[in-house]
């Protein structure tokens, strides 16, 4: 077996798994290689040899890139760039939305911290614009979501409610499919990592989850009525929730702490707040690693299972209840009323 860099070596006392390395890099250029260390390459001085070391420690060229449409070639490059989900990976930042590809987990980060991640329109279309990508990307196989700051997110961004629709930047950026609860209805898993508070619109993406790990402090609520809008929480209590606890969660919207959240069955684990992050990434890791498409599969089968709600209610009734709200003026007070820091006075119009 040819001697590897240095970084293999390192890796191997570590205890991880030999690494097979008789990797084609002479197929980059058509052609196969033949020394161990070592392999030729055609240019117009001649043929020369190429010292192998040297070729693995330089970044790829355009060309080199291109090649590595070949198997043979794709193999190599994974074992040159192929980090684990400890390490630092692939970075996109959106307006209030930052992506880090890690290994195999595609981790989401809220990131309007000021605002404590309140979900409006931009921060919505930003989400979308992510979840395409990672339901779209072959190499990723498990989501973990987080908010920047304090707080997971406080909810649906009453402020920008009040105010009437704002403008987005990229509209025309490709989205996802979106569910019910502001995550795709995809087969990949997905992990919510809560700390601070998950209120409203931030409640929907942690019952969209698949896990949920809150930190000890984090507390929970479902204030649409009082703050004069209604969600798909009609479709929360038939798919998360027992009828009696549903009710009363969306109808009073009172806060409830991790603790009864857990008792519930709405989230799978309470940690430490400081050990909330390792905790999911080592659940996620965990998933990583089992066989891709039995966890799609499962998880497939799992939501074909659940309880579902019609068609027409979902895409009628529901529509309708909510375009009728909208136009009441108890709807418009109850946003002002937020946003002016006072009680607001409801007239049932």
């Amino acid at each position: 077996m040819p001697q590897g860099p240095s970084q293999w070596a390192s890796a191997r006392r570590r205890g991880r798994n030999r690494v097979e390395r008789r990797c084609t890099w002479g197929s980059l250029r058509g052609r196969t290689a033949r020394a161990p260390n070592s392999f030729r390459t055609d240019s117009r001085r001649g043929k020369r040899r190429v010292d192998r070391r040297r070729l693995l420690s330089a970044p790829l060229r355009i060309t080199q890139a291109r090649a590595l449409a070949a198997p043979e070639a794709r193999r190599c490059a994974r074992v040159r760039t192929q980090r684990g989900p400890s390490t630092r990976g692939v970075t996109v930042d959106l307006q209030y939305v930052n992506v880090e590809k890690l290994g195999h987990i595609y981790h989401i980060r809220l990131n309007r911290p000021e605002r404590l991640n309140a979900i409006g329109a931009q921060i919505r279309h930003d989400l979308n614009q992510a979840w395409y990508e990672f339901d779209n990307d072959p190499e990723m196989r498990i989501a973990v979501v987080s908010g920047e700051g304090r707080i997971f997110s406080a909810g649906r961004d009453i402020r920008e409610q009040a105010g009437g629709r704002p403008e987005i930047s990229n509209p025309d950026a490709p989205v996802a499919k979106m569910g019910f609860y502001g995550v795709p209805e995809t087969d990949k898993p997905i992990i919510t990592a809560v700390q601070g508070g998950a209120w409203g619109a931030g409640f929907y993406i942690v019952c969209g989850s698949d896990i949920c790990v809150a930190a000890e402090g984090a507390r929970f609520a479902m204030s649409e009525i009082p703050t004069g809008i209604i969600g798909p929480a009609l479709f929360v209590i038939l798919q998360n929730l027992y009828w009696l606890p549903g009710c009363e969660i969306v109808i009073r919207g009172h806060q409830f702490d991790a603790q009864r959240a857990y008792e519930l069955g709405i989230i799978n684990h309470v940690v430490p707040e400081a050990e909330l992050m390792s905790t999911a990434m080592d659940i996620a890791e965990e998933i990583a690693a089992l066989p891709p498409v039995h966890v799609q599969v499962t998880k497939q089968q799992l939501m074909m299972a659940r309880p579902r709600p019609s068609t027409y209610q979902s895409n009628i009734a529901f529509p309708e209840a909510l375009d009728g709200l909208m136009a009441l003026e108890d709807t418009r007070e109850a946003a002002v009323a937020f946003a002016e820091k006072r009680k607001p006075v409801f007239k049932g119009r």
